[in-house]
């Protein structure tokens, strides 16, 4: 049997689709500014000794109102996801973590630009790895005094 130009049509659709494509923009970033606005985020909740570094911070810069941290060495990103798209739905806007997004976070941000036609610009201070904790606390150590 020979394959026809639709069926050949939807084999390379369904490899395009089955490609991971990342979406959103993701940089590094040592800014103070970024390092600034977690801190008040850090003193506000109370996680600002570096006992408390194994929790990951996130906020949208767009909107500093809106912000979330995890457990211990878990997610921030999604509650940030969650609250702009419900409070600015279809803007574009800057998602500032401590932690690069994982494997687990990284699909929800596509997803979210996708299903709301936006953009996210993503900045981390850190790898999302074992030595996290202590390269947050030598990254915030560059302005502050625990």
């Amino acid at each position: 049997m020979m394959n026809t130009g639709a069926s050949a049509g939807r084999v390379a659709q369904n490899a395009v689709a089955a490609a991971p494509i990342q979406l959103y923009s993701i940089s590094k970033t040592a800014a103070k500014g970024y390092a600034n606005v977690m801190g008040d985020k850090r003193v506000e909740a109370g996680f600002w000794k570096k006992s408390g570094m194994t929790k990951n911070f996130a906020y949208n810069h767009n909107d500093n109102a809106i912000w979330a941290h995890s457990q211990e060495n878990r997610h921030a990103e999604p509650g940030v996801l969650m609250r702009s798209a419900a409070l600015h739905h279809g803007e574009n806007y800057t998602l500032v973590t401590e932690r690069k997004p994982c494997d687990y976070c990284g699909p929800d941000i596509e997803q979210m630009e996708n299903d709301n036609g936006i953009n996210i610009d993503v900045k981390y201070f850190v790898e999302h790895d074992d030595e996290a904790k202590d390269n947050l606390i030598a990254h915030y150590e560059k302005w502050w005094q625990f």
